[in-house]
């Protein structure tokens, strides 16, 4: 029978070529499988907020080279896939949630404890922060399908309960 479908995650942040080269491999091998339908990247919403006017003269920051990795291996797996038929779909994540797997935190792992501690400096250029009631559509979505194979649902605590979790585990936390 084969395999039908291919959810490609993970994707080194620091560095360019291996986030390209390495979504390129994944994308290699799905195009040897006669059977699949439909590959899902899961790329970052920092990649529609990049800014692409860039003054030489300053130095990159951290946040410039992840956007910039997750959106040249983005390009190039769009390009890949329109040039070998392969039907693609990219999620745009703004901020996950869970239990930080790499002893290196990400940049959401590391937001999440810099709230923890306290430190709000550097969220100042994301503007105030705050909760405020939007009315806003509500969608209901259908997720029986993606249910029935097998992935369960966890709630904000039980995310951030795993994630706090993993803090204290890997001793950037301690236990109370």
């Amino acid at each position: 029978m084969g395999c039908q479908g291919v959810f490609h995650t993970a994707s080194p942040e620091e560095i360019l070529k291996p986030a390209i080269e390495g979504t390129l491999n994944v994308l290699r091998s799905c195009g040897k499988n006669q059977s699949l339908k439909r590959v899902v990247l899961t790329s970052s919403s920092s990649t529609v907020r990049i800014r692409d006017d860039f003054d030489p003269n300053i130095p990159l920051d951290d946040s410039v080279w992840y956007a910039l990795s997750k959106t040249l291996a983005e390009q190039a797996a769009w390009k890949f896939c329109e040039e070998n038929g392969i039907d693609l779909v990219t999620v745009l994540p703004s901020f996950l949630v869970g239990p930080s797997l790499p002893p290196d935190l990400c940049s959401t792992a590391s937001d999440v404890l810099g709230l923890l501690k306290g430190e709000t400096d550097k969220f100042q250029w994301h503007g105030q922060m705050g909760f405020e009631k939007l009315n806003r559509l509500h969608y209901d979505f259908d997720t029986s399908k993606i249910k029935s194979l097998g992935l369960k649902f966890r709630s904000l605590e039980e995310m951030f309960d795993d994630c706090i979790a993993s803090f204290v585990e890997q001793g950037y936390l301690t236990s109370r």
